[in-house]
């Protein structure tokens, strides 16, 4: 009797069901947990795409130094337009030395240091310079910085967009961009010739009429505007063909003593760096032997 209960009980329980795991309850499998880590670059990468956590990805970023965050960081400048992923993105493109590595604890460039990757960063520091909005200071700081980043890195394909810049009408919103493209022009020596040449355009034109000249207050005010513009841009091409000491721009730098006298010691600096030609050039201005003098004061 004993014998048959006890047989009856392992049969009992050898039908009983198992309980059900934690990963097959209710039909769901668990989810594997994703791991992140915060010492490379991918992980904040990600959290680039959420706006709550955008700005601290951007710290990070720049604190581990990696250039593959200068894409994905450039996107970011294009899509907002503010100053922040744009800096950051400039610093990522900058060559670190292993001294400037270890001083800013960038630590996988300790030994090896970090080359210039301003090759990646370009097409969104171009982008900056041609899609400027005067009317929005932000989008001016941009493009100062984009400028000041191009002269930094001293490539030649920043030569034609900083151009672009320098020649559009001048005003007072977008003048700091503007003499911040023509003083990177006068940085760059890997297209020497072409940026002369473009220099001595921006220097040898009419300026506009003298505030002098006005008739009434008002009129006085806006050609003070204008020929104050005028200035200050000339002022900066100036500058810029004195920093390369080009020596093709001389005719230009000498019309221009006649054209703003306001620039005679900018334009003195300029004919000193241009070299020793300068001097039979100014003898024959003296003389009235210079064609292009005689024909402007005719």
């Amino acid at each position: 009797m004993v014998r048959c209960l006890v047989l009856t009980l392992l049969v009992a329980c050898s039908g009983a069901s198992k309980p059900a795991s934690p990963s097959n309850q209710g039909g769901v499998s668990a989810q594997p947990r994703v791991e992140t880590d915060p010492y490379k670059a991918a992980t904040w990468i990600e959290q680039l795409n959420d706006p709550r956590t955008r700005e601290r990805a951007l710290q990070e970023l720049e604190q581990l130094g990696h250039p593959v965050a200068i894409e994905p960081i450039g996107t970011v400048f294009l899509e907002e337009r503010s100053i922040r992923p744009l800096q950051v993105m400039i610093s990522l493109a900058r060559p670190l030395t292993p001294a400037e590595a270890q001083a800013k604890f960038v630590t996988d460039y300790e030994t090896t240091g970090r080359p210039a990757h301003w090759q990646q960063a370009l097409p969104f520091l171009v982008r900056a310079l041609s899609e400027i909005d005067v009317a929005n200071p932000r989008s001016v700081d941009a493009a100062t910085r984009a400028a000041d980043a191009l002269a930094e890195s001293g490539l030649a394909e920043g030569v034609e967009p900083l151009f672009e810049l320098a020649r559009r009408p001048p005003s007072k919103q977008s003048l700091q961009a503007q003499v911040a493209a023509i003083r990177a022009l006068g940085t760059l020596t890997v297209a020497k010739a072409q940026i002369g040449t473009g220099l001595a355009k921006l220097v040898d034109v009419d300026p506009p009429r003298h505030p002098r000249l006005a008739t009434t207050k008002e009129e006085g005010r806006l050609l003070e505007e204008r020929f104050g513009l005028h200035l200050a841009l000339t002022a900066a091409a100036i500058n810029a063909l004195a920093a390369l000491r080009v020596t093709t721009a001389t005719t230009s730098l000498v019309r221009a003593l006649y054209r703003t006298p306001e620039l005679a010691q900018q334009l003195r600096r300029a004919l000193v760096a241009a070299g020793p030609a300068t001097a039979a050039m100014l003898i024959e201005v003296l003389t009235g032997k210079h064609a292009a003098v005689e024909q402007l004061v005719r």
